[in-house]
């Protein structure tokens, strides 16, 4: 979603100094013709002092403001299912892990039960890993019965741990019992767009995102500046943005400079 906005670059002033000194700044001299120029020839050249030239003070170009991908989510539901209710609109501000939509899914009941049986086995594992200790140490278990439940035990422990994570990824609550996932806000923002609608389904591999999300506090300015006025942007050089919807400039800084001359326009990319 981008708007065409113009933005006004105002970049600092090179000097354009001469690489030498005349011995005589009021005089003009012409050295002695080097390869015998004739009288004629030399009355189509013109001699003059060095001096310092000021160049135009700001450059006015026209850009587009964009989103700064870094601080910008596009959403989508870590798991199949069916949108049930939609809880912000766009143009909401959000805080983070805020709830924004609601889906029903088979996979969060599959997780929820993979998390009971995990749990439910590593209590039995290492009951029988505790008792087949002590059997060991009174010497009245076989070294291969005592191995085997350490290892039954050990791998209970495995499991139960790639059960919770799944919980944790689905941002669910061991025991909540619920077949309803929740996609929320990775950090404060404002959602700029909101795809989903009550009953479609949705999933990891959906073509659109669900809701994105990005922190406006900070966007980016997307200027094609010509070939010959790169030697007057430089990175970290401060701007001035100045918008049609606003009466006042926005303060930048020239972060990305491009390598690359179009052949068309012959300009570069400058963010």
């Amino acid at each position: 979603m981008r708007r065409a906005l113009f933005a006004a670059l105002l970049l600092p002033l090179a000097a354009v100094a001469g690489c030498g000194h005349a011995d005589d700044a009021g005089t003009a001299t012409a050295a002695v013709a080097p390869h015998g120029l004739t009288p004629a020839q030399l009355s189509f050249l013109k001699f003059a002092p060095v001096a310092e030239v000021e160049a135009s003070s700001v450059a006015n170009l026209s850009g587009t403001i964009d989103f700064d991908e870094q601080r910008t989510a596009r959403l989508n539901a870590a798991v199949s299912g069916r949108v049930v209710e939609l809880l912000v609109q766009a143009g909401d501000h959000v805080e983070a892990d805020q709830p924004l939509v609601a889906l029903e899914s088979a996979d969060v009941k599959t997780a929820e039960a993979d998390y009971v049986h995990a749990e439910a086995d590593l209590v039995v594992a290492r009951k029988s890993a505790e008792r087949a200790g002590r059997l060991h140490g009174a010497r009245a278990i076989a070294e291969k019965d005592y191995l085997q439940a350490q290892e039954d035990a050990a791998k209970a422990v495995a499991d139960f741990e790639r059960a919770r994570a799944q919980l944790d990824r689905l941002h669910l609550t061991p025991g909540a019992r619920t077949n309803r996932y929740l996609v929320t806000a990775p950090f404060a923002g404002i959602v700029v767009a909101r795809k989903a609608s009550v009953g479609m389904s949705a999933g990891p591999d959906s073509a659109e995102p669900l809701v994105v999300i990005s922190d406006l506090s900070q966007v980016r300015v997307v200027l094609r500046v010509p070939e010959r006025q790169l030697p007057l942007v430089r990175p970290h050089q401060g701007v001035a943005v100045r918008v049609e919807a606003y009466p006042d400039e926005f303060a930048g800084e020239v972060t990305v400079i491009g390598d690359v001359i179009d052949d068309v326009t012959r300009t570069v990319p400058v963010l």
